[in-house]
């Protein structure tokens, strides 16, 4: 049981601390970083 549960939280974490490092390259202008994330039509 305990096993699961740790993997379990790790997988949270890991999903946590991805969702951050987006963000943070998103509104740092990450859309040269990552442009397969968003449509081209914003950039102008």
């Amino acid at each position: 049981m305990e096993t699961a549960f740790n993997v379990l939280m790790v997988i949270l974490g890991m999903g946590f601390a991805g969702g951050i490092v987006f963000s943070v390259f998103r509104f740092r202008g990450g859309r040269e970083i990552i442009p397969s994330f968003r449509p081209p039509h914003n950039m102008d």
